[in-house]
Order: structure tokens, then sequence, then C-alpha cells
């Protein structure tokens, strides 16, 4: 830091001036009259050295802290420890980096070898912020670490997932016909079957999803309902049955949510009929959803 020159109030140089007693005190130097002058500066003060700073003020150079370095000349300020080094002494000129295989999580102007934590490889988590060695700290079934070197503790498998081993570094997904509603669980106590009239068709599923009307299911864990044969439908939703359709009334599509009355000229005696006979020569029916004809007169 170099300051500008200094005059006296009658604008001559401190030089000139008698009876001035001199101080140094290492890095700045000062003329003092005892009877006039307060302070005065000269020119071309020394610059700070590396490793310490100054901001302007008769402190002089200060060393800069821990976690902070200076490797220039005349600083004004330090500069901050990045992530991965740290620095334990003041008025440095330079930062310590990690061992090999440690970090500091990110974090920026360690002041400590102790900031240095060893990157637990994927499965594995550092029981607590310092720690030092991820040693067995490996996660429970139910549980996994993606990224170990960020990570401070385990993550619960989430929604529609599972894991039944140690050390999981990810969670499966729940395969389709099943599902898992609640987070950190196991094979054993993970994915349920969907129940009868219920599927799930998507991996990863949370919830199971009930039959379309339309459609039914009688067996648990299923990832697809059936659609009502022609002849039968299906009116509610979840269901694990169709009905025929009743006499009089037919179905001729798959996966029918009501059947059709049979048409003027049409019979249907029996139930669960995909189509309507006409009435034969000599007979007729003027009603609808008829299940016989009548004999004409």
């Amino acid at each position: 830091m170099l300051y500008a020159d200094a005059v006296l109030g009658n604008n001559s140089l401190v030089g000139n001036v008698a009876g001035i007693a001199t101080s140094y005190d290492g890095e700045y130097l000062y003329f003092t009259e005892w009877n006039r002058l307060r302070r005065a500066t000269i020119s071309a003060c020394p610059a700070c050295v590396p490793g310490k700073y100054s901001i302007g003020t008769k402190d002089g150079c200060m060393d800069c802290p821990a976690g902070y370095y200076s490797n220039v000349s005349g600083a004004t300020a330090c500069s901050i420890c990045g992530p991965d080094t740290y620095q334990d002494t003041v008025g440095s000129t330079f930062c310590k980096s990690c061992l090999v295989g440690q970090d500091t999580r990110g974090y920026w102007g360690s002041v400590s070898a102790a900031t240095c934590l060893y990157k637990c490889p994927s499965g594995y988590y550092g029981q607590f912020q310092l720690q030092q060695r991820c040693g067995a700290c490996r996660c429970l079934p139910g549980y996994y670490a993606f990224d170990g070197g960020n990570m401070v503790k385990c993550s619960a498998c989430p929604l529609g997932k599972y894991t039944n081993l140690t050390g999981a570094t990810e969670c499966s997904l729940c395969l389709s016909g099943k599902y898992q509603n609640e987070t950190g669980q196991t094979y054993c106590n993970g994915c349920q079957l969907c129940p009868e009239g219920q599927f799930s068709s998507e991996p990863g599923s949370t919830v199971c999803i009930d039959c379309l009307t339309g459609s039914y299911t009688d067996n648990l864990g299923t990832s697809v309902c059936t659609n009502c044969a022609a002849g039968k439908y299906q009116q509610d939703s979840g269901s694990t049955v169709c009905h025929n359709c009743a006499a009089g009334t037919v179905s001729f599509v798959l996966g029918a949510s009501a059947c059709s009355n049979c048409a003027v000229g049409q019979k249907q005696a029996s139930a669960g009929q995909a189509v309507c006979d006409l009435c034969e020569a000599g007979t007729y029916q003027g009603s609808t959803a008829s299940t016989n004809c009548l004999l004409c007169p």
C-alpha cells in the first residue's frame, strides 16, 4: 500500500522541517514534530509483502487470517481459500490442499485439516458432519446414498420404490401390478399386490387404480384390467366381474358399460347375448327389449 505525499500547513515538505524525530515500525515511516505535527507520511511507503494486506490505516500491514491468503505485494485484501483447500495459519501466501480422496463438501475458507472429509463412495455416508472415515457407515435396507461425497446421511427410498440391499446407491421401482405408498421400504415389507378390481400399469406406482367401467379383474397384482366380453357389461369401476346382459338386451362390443335394447322386430330370449334375433316370418314385435315375437293375427 503506497501513501501520498503529506505536507505541512505552510506547504513546506516534512523532510525540510527542523526538530523532527523519526520512528520506523517496520512497515511505515512516520515523521513527527512533537510541538507542531501529529502525523505526516512520506511518499513511497513500502508495499505490504505477500501474506499481508493493508486497508490504508496507521495500523500498517496485517497478516491474512486463517482460511485466507495473499500471494502478491501491496494487497489491500486477502483471498479466501477455495473448496477442497484450507489454511490453518495466519500470514500465508497459499492454501493447503486436502489429501487425495478428501474434500470440504464445497465449503470455502476452511481453517483446519479437520474440515477435509473423506469422499465416501456411493452407498456409504459420513455419519457426522466432520466424519474422517466412511468405515462401516453403510445405508440400511430401505435407504440409499447416490452420491456419498456429499451425503452425511442416507435418504429413504421414495414412494413407489424400495431396496432390500445394504449400502444401496439407488432404489428399485415397484414392478407393474405392485405399489408402495410409504417411504424407506424394503422388498419384504415393500411393494404390495394391487387388490382385485384394481391395477397398476407403470413401474414405481404409489397407488393402484380402479378398473374402468366395462372392465374387471379378479386377480391380485394385475397390471391391466380385462374388458367385458360381448354379451356382458359392467357399469361400475373397480369391479371384479362383468354381468350378463338381460334377456331382450345385448352388448355387441368389448368393454361395454351398458347393454342395448333389442329394436322393434327383434327379440332375444337368452341372457348374455351379443346380437338380437329377427322375428321369424309370421311373427312380429312392436316393442323394444323383447324376449319373444308375437304371432300375426
